[in-house]
């Protein structure tokens, strides 16, 4: 039904774990543009929910940890009433990567009363792509709805970080050249202002990752030599070494940019060390996203709010630039309440 509702705004959910618990949100878009951000809400986890994600997340699918993934987004989701559809895309395995998340729509969908899409990665695999990332369409109309005109890169803080760089002066994000997106490199740990070890750098810009041409996904074995090296030293000194490794592999994935972005916004917690020490590193402006009006904290639950919609209204969800499928690519099952 809403794929026969061109242009109209449509109220939509959706819901992303983090490590303390589910994030949700709702959106108003067409699955193009973005209207208005809405309300949005948090729950957390219990700490038996928490317990048995630490013990089970790293055995793969277990009866279990899939109830407290459905249960825990259900309980989430159903704090924000009035959507029209709601997106889900379960719980990444322990390691990170965007290919076998835990977790069932169809359950959720009897529980919410909504249609609910879900599975975003399957069709982009079956075509040859690496099934994610699923964000960097979403990345685009958040680019065009705060009115940029240049491109621009967003840099995603994580275990794993991800850089998707969008051109807001293409027509859609599917078209050429609109989007490219892969993971750029480790993660930040901790804060301190400490002595950068220059040797655990130059290691990790050896791994054979920093090779591969994008798009890519870091598998979840990667860094591991640098995470050794990283973990023998003294706290401070292991946080500034990681700021400056993640300047460093920045540098080497700006050399995959079609074009250096105007700027580059971030999303997760940065302090002021890291925008400071990224900017001098990449030699263009470093922001949080919230200069552009953007609430980083929500963006994995809007994201899949906005692409339910795109699903539903059958327009593509990931490209070439993003996953290295052959052309672009509508992805994601929807299951409606009986």
């Amino acid at each position: 039904m809403l794929g026969k509702l061109p242009g109209r705004m449509i109220r939509a959910l959706g819901a992303a774990p983090e490590e303390g618990g589910v994030r949700a949100a709702l959106i108003e878009t067409d699955g193009v543009t973005i209207a208005a951000f809405g309300e949005t809400t948090f729950r957390p986890y219990s700490p038996a929910e928490a317990a048995l994600i630490r013990a089970k997340r790293s055995h793969g699918p277990d009866a279990a940890l899939v109830e407290v993934v459905e249960t825990t987004h259900a309980s989430a989701m159903s704090r924000l009433p009035g959507a029209v559809i709601a997106g889900f895309d379960g719980l990444p395995p322990e390691g990170g990567g965007d290919q076998c998340n835990l977790g069932c729509g169809s359950i959720l969908a009897e529980v919410l009363g909504l249609p609910v899409v879900w599975d975003f990665h399957a069709s982009d695999l079956g075509l040859g792509g690496l099934g994610g990332p699923i964000d960097p369409f979403f990345h685009f109309a958040c680019a065009r709805c705060a009115g940029l005109t240049a491109p621009v890169a967003f840099l995603i803080l994580g275990p794993v970080c991800r850089l998707i760089w969008v051109d807001p002066r293409q027509a859609q994000a599917e078209d050429p050249g609109a989007c490219v997106a892969f993971d750029v490199g480790p993660g930040v740990v901790g804060q301190g202002a400490g002595q950068v070890d220059g040797a655990v750098i130059d290691a990790l810009m050896q791994d054979g990752y920093f090779l591969k041409m994008p798009p890519k996904l870091a598998p979840a074995e990667a860094f591991a030599a640098y995470h050794r090296g990283l973990a023998r030293l003294a706290p401070a000194d292991a946080a500034a070494t990681s700021r400056a490794a993640l300047a460093a592999a920045l540098m080497r994935g700006f050399e995959h940019l079609p074009t250096l972005p105007e700027r580059l916004l971030v999303q997760g917690r940065a302090d002021a060390a890291l925008l400071c020490g990224l900017a001098a590193a990449l030699g263009c402006p470093v922001a949080p996203v919230a200069t552009i009006g953007l609430d980083g904290d929500w963006m994995g639950a809007q994201a899949l709010a906005y692409l339910a919609v795109r699903v539903a209204r059958g327009l593509p969800t990931t490209g070439p630039g993003t996953t290295g499928v052959a052309a672009a690519v509508g992805g994601g099952q929807i299951s409606r309440p009986s």
